[in-house]
């Protein structure tokens, strides 16, 4: 069974973890998938956590921190062969890899490892970029303007190898500590598509940067939006997650953003974000205007509550910065030649304030602020941001 236990202490918590992510990487390399049992003193209340992993060296600075912090809590880890893997190509391949999320089980073992394999696998094919290149902050964008912005912020950063339909940048730093910046391209199923595969690798934080229509008199082009909550009138995510389900921004990435756009002395509103898949929905504006002021959304866009609502599935902590490009219900439609002057004026100061507020983030110490697995927790207060 080639079966190991592995203790330890918080003063030698990383060199545990290390080893246990070596030995599953042997495990892996021979054929199996390597099974982790969690063994803690609330085991005879709530059993032990178990599950099977894939590609434990791609997922080494993930499991590095969450397995520091099981042993340093005093807890065991067992680590043995589990399954024997499978070819892509099996039939039971894909059974194996169907979504069963359970909300109260530990973060660590949303995904079985067919599940890990494919996603990787897909992401690497939408963005043409190495897997093992993506940083644990994550921002997502659906302009190319922004990418090229970054790319200027971050000269030695790299990209995709090739075209392909989701471009990518890596600003790497030693630990996965940097940013990776990816264009989705526009609409709620491309930000549902990128989301599932990106979840496998379990980011630190994801920051959609965006534009959006603004629906509130006072507003100006140019405002940023700091979404609060929102909306989900896009459906995309319905089969899967009732929009009966409260989703939300998380609270202390919102205010690392709030900071920036206070140095900033820009206009800003904080609020409802409306999500919608219909692109076209000033055409039927009267339905939608009562939508609006029912929920006083305070901004309408095509992606971020799609986003936010995959961070709270797979517990990853998110935030959306829009800008307001245009306001329809007060006679400034979208229109080619206005949109042209907005995105050269706003782009840059919107990149800069994403990625300052993700640096100070990082600088301050993500496990002082309990970022590593927000999700709905039972064990834990809706005050936490859930371990």
């Amino acid at each position: 069974m080639n079966t190991k236990q592995y203790k330890g202490s918080s003063k030698n918590a990383n060199i545990v973890a290390k080893s246990i992510i070596d030995h599953m990487d042997k495990i892996y390399e021979s054929g199996f998938y390597p099974s982790v049992d969690v063994i803690t003193p609330e085991s005879t209340l709530y059993g032990d956590s178990t599950g099977e992993f894939a590609m434990p060296k791609e997922l080494r600075f993930y499991l590095t921190r969450e397995f520091s912090k099981i042993i340093s809590e005093g807890n065991i880890i067992l680590v043995k062969n589990g399954r024997r893997r499978q070819l892509k190509t099996d039939i039971g391949f894909l059974d194996a890899c169907e979504e069963q999320v359970n909300y109260y089980k530990k973060k660590l073992f949303l995904f079985s490892p067919e599940r890990i394999e494919l996603s990787c696998d897909r992401l690497s094919h939408y963005t043409a970029s190495d897997i093992d290149d993506f940083q644990e902050n994550l921002l997502i964008t659906n302009y190319q303007m922004h990418l090229n912005i970054f790319k200027k912020l971050f000269p030695k950063s790299i990209g995709s190898s090739e075209e392909c339909q989701m471009p990518v940048l890596h600003a790497r730093k030693p630990g996965k500590k940097g940013i990776s910046i990816v264009n989705i391209g526009v609409g709620p199923a491309n930000a549902k598509t990128f989301t599932d595969q990106i979840a496998v690798l379990r980011p630190s934080s994801i920051v959609m940067i965006g534009h959006c229509g603004g629906l509130i008199a006072s507003q100006q082009i140019g405002d940023f939006i700091l979404a609060d909550r929102f909306i989900r009138d896009d459906h995309v995510l319905s089969a899967l997650l009732s929009n009966d389900t409260p989703v939300g921004s998380t609270l202390i990435l919102n205010n690392f953003l709030l900071n920036e756009i206070q140095k900033k002395k820009i206009p800003f509103h904080i609020g409802t974000v409306f999500t919608t898949n219909n692109r076209d929905w000033e055409y039927k504006i009267s339905y939608y205007r009562e939508k609006f002021e029912q929920s006083r959304s305070c901004a309408i866009d095509m992606e971020s509550s799609v986003i936010c609502a995959q961070g709270f599935r797979y517990k990853i902590p998110n935030a959306t910065l829009l800008m307001v490009s245009d306001r329809p219900l007060h006679g400034k439609p979208k229109l080619a030649s206005a949109s042209k002057e907005f995105y050269k004026k706003g782009k840059e100061l919107h990149i800069k304030i994403a990625v300052k507020a993700i640096e100070a983030l990082s600088k301050a110490s993500i496990s002082n602020y309990n970022l590593s697995g927000f999700g709905f927790n039972p064990e834990l207060s809706t005050e936490s941001m859930m371990s």
